[in-house]
């Protein structure tokens, strides 16, 4: 959160991966959001082998959080690990659907998942 503003910080939550090129695919996607949202914070944690990781950021974000999926489809990361580490993390935060719902993270999830319905192969839930 900056100060001077109020504005919660958006954490964009992505999967991770060995390929350099998806991080750097992923921080441009970041900056371009970034440049959107002059003055207001932006952070791009990973749920596993990309730095940093989305545990880390969201123990060091000070204030109000939104988190943003950044998975494309569903499974293990959308349904159990993403919903876990938001809970653990920040039970606190926001968390963003793809159809800009916000809800508090253990609303969004309901209780780790049940109710977290990304878009699927149709673009549809």
């Amino acid at each position: 959160m900056t100060p001077e503003s109020g504005t919660p910080t958006l954490v964009m939550a992505a999967h991770g991966a060995r390929s350099g090129h998806w991080e750097s695919v992923m921080d441009s996607l970041a900056a371009r959001v970034r440049r959107a949202r002059p003055g207001a914070p932006v952070e791009l944690g990973f749920l596993e082998i990309s730095a940093p990781l989305l545990s880390d950021v969201l123990s060091r974000v000070a204030g109000p959080v939104v988190v943003v999926p950044m998975l494309l489809a569903g499974g293990y990361h959308a349904h159990i690990d993403l919903p876990a580490v938001v809970a653990r993390t920040r039970p606190d935060a926001l968390v963003a659907y793809h159809d800009t719902f916000v809800a508090p993270a253990d609303e969004a999830f309901g209780g780790f998942g049940e109710s977290f319905t990304p878009l699927d192969k149709r673009g549809q839930r």
